[in-house]
């Protein structure tokens, strides 16, 4: 599937001028560089994601591969969960492998959050393992990890990613900071 072929050459050329990313490459070469990763993709997608990140067409090949790769095989996600992610958190595409299978490891291993849990909250791949461990700790310490949403005082996903430490405090754990960055002294 040629890029050519997707936009034409006007569109092209005015995607290139706003995505440095896409400005040193020929668009001849784009349509062959990632192609198992874009066959997943209908036009509308490959559209979103030349706009909205363009290094995931442009990389290289061999680690888009190996991260493809890792999110099926390793991690366990089916071919909609892949591109359900892709489209939602493409930077995930573009990570160190170790460092993405760790955060991944935590959250659904330990932390025992679903494949579905985790694509309905993808960013919290795209957060660093430290702020994960960190804060599923303190809520650990209270007491307050809770990720059953049928039960009562539940913390979604979303908590553990979103907002400052200072929010997550007060609002989550129902805390003080001083007593969170008392904690994070211990660690």
């Amino acid at each position: 599937m040629s890029l050519i072929k997707l936009f034409g050459n006007i569109k092209l050329r005015n995607i290139q001028r706003y995505c440095t990313a896409l400005q040193v490459v020929k668009p001849s070469e784009i349509s062959s560089k990632n192609t198992d990763l874009l066959e997943q993709t209908n036009s509308d997608d490959i559209r979103y994601l030349a706009t909205k990140f363009p290094r995931v067409i442009t990389s290289h090949l061999m680690t888009v591969r190996e991260l493809t790769f890792s999110v099926k095989e390793e991690m366990g996600f089916d071919k909609e969960g892949t591109k359900a992610l892709l489209l939602a958190v493409p930077k995930v595409f573009m990570m160190n492998k170790d460092s993405l299978n760790e955060r991944f490891n935590y959250v659904h291993n330990l932390m025992k959050f679903s494949h579905d849990k985790i694509l309905q909250n993808p960013q919290i791949l795209n957060t660093r393992l430290s702020r994960i461990e960190s804060r599923h700790k303190f809520l650990k310490l209270l007491h307050r990890d809770q990720f059953d949403e049928k039960l009562p005082r539940y913390v979604s996903l979303e908590n553990i990613y979103s907002g400052t430490d200072d929010e997550f405090v007060t609002q989550v754990c129902e805390s003080t900071i001083e007593t969170y960055d008392n904690f994070l002294k211990t660690l």
